[in-house]
């Protein structure tokens, strides 16, 4: 409600108009009830509806989107619409799930909610500001059409984000049954193998992307192609983030949570007003970005504050991210020339042979 309060406040600046608010508003409502839903799955140890569930909201938009840009010339309001359907579907999915054979409310679920969630509410609201503010600001100083080329080109290269979200449910668990035992090796150990899978799936992501908007999109979306590296890339921080917010929070540490998610939101929020003017997509994707990166580093020095012990091996995250973005930038550069691109996908694949070489071996041991 208070973000709906504010973006209407500030609508004639970032150029949104006021009856769009609607929608927007009942998408809000409708993610609260399925994020509700997602911790009870979470909570009964029901991974493959939370896998689901996270897959479809993450998935779907994007299809829609592009098959309803493919037949209609709705351009912004296809997307807002589309986004709103997959709400309010999985919202409807969720409060069936809610309610139990009696028809009332679990009281211990909302309790055991609410009481997770108000210590992160820091860290959500500035997730939710720097996961849009290029967006709306893209839209102001590019205008509508822009954003709606914007939106495919994030869409997908946060495509893995769903997988991101299934593994950081079902890993929690697991992280802190280890913490209580201080097993921090086995922690470090199985983080940086899910860092290097999903760095390799990030450059495979950036290699098919070309031929995926080719397909999918028109032509003239192809515009916003060099926003994809930068927004590709952060997949693995955001999987960093995922398990350092677990540790932080297991230890009754909310507050580092919430200070590198703030500092995180507002640094990419001050890129964005200064790089955007300036660089256009790829400014909103280096924003994103580096504010991804800022929340793990400030998240990392807290994490270490907590647990001296090893839980994210910090040499093996920049090795990843140096690897990750050499190789994303030569796939980028090779744009044109899919014969090249297939032919150093060699690189990822073999990444992808190392994760499954380890996960084997940690499995056996």
């Amino acid at each position: 409600i208070t973000f709906c309060i504010l973006l209407f406040a500030f609508s004639r600046f970032i150029s949104i108009r006021r009856h769009l608010f609607i929608p927007l508003f009942i998408q809000i409502i409708c993610d609260g009830i399925v994020a509700i839903s997602t911790s009870s799955a979470k909570y009964s140890y029901r991974y493959k509806e939370v896998a689901l569930i996270i897959l479809a909201s993450s998935v779907l938009p994007t299809v829609i989107t592009l098959a309803l840009l493919k037949a209609v010339n709705g351009k912004f309001r296809v997307r807002i619409y589309s986004l709103l359907a997959i709400s309010v579907c999985l919202s409807i999915y969720s409060i069936i799930k809610i309610f139990n054979d009696k028809g009332r409310v679990n009281k211990k679920l909302c309790s055991l909610h609410l009481k997770t969630s108000l210590p992160l509410m820091p860290h959500s609201i500035s997730s939710a500001l720097s996961g849009q503010a290029d967006k709306l600001i893209i839209t102001h100083y590019m205008g509508a059409v822009a954003l709606a080329k914007y939106a495919v080109v994030h869409s997908l290269g946060v495509g893995l984000q769903f997988a991101v979200g299934a593994v950081g449910f079902a890993l929690g668990p697991w992280i802190i049954r280890r913490l209580d035992k201080k097993e921090y090796n086995e922690v470090s150990a199985l983080v940086g193998l899910l860092l290097s899978a999903f760095s390799a799936l990030s450059l495979f992501v950036v290699a098919l992307a070309p031929e995926a908007m080719r397909i999918l999109a028109p032509r003239e979306y192809l515009d916003a192609f060099p926003a994809l590296l930068p927004i590709a890339i952060s997949t693995p921080l955001t999987l960093l983030s995922s398990v350092i917010t677990v540790c932080l929070v297991h230890f009754g540490k909310g507050k580092g949570t919430a200070t590198s998610s703030v500092a995180g939101a507002l640094f990419g929020l001050l890129l964005n007003f200064t790089l955007i003017p300036k660089l256009g997509y790829l400014g909103a994707g280096l924003s994103l970005f580096a504010s991804q990166l800022i929340s793990v580093v400030i998240g990392l020095y807290a994490l270490l504050q907590t647990i001296p012990e090893k839980t994210i091996s910090s040499p093996h995250v920049i090795k990843n991210l140096v690897l990750t973005g050499t190789v994303g930038l030569v796939f980028f550069f090779l744009f044109n020339s899919l014969a090249f691109r297939v032919l150093l996908m060699i690189i990822p694949a073999i990444m992808l042979l190392n994760v499954f070489y380890g996960l084997k071996k940690i499995i056996l041991e």
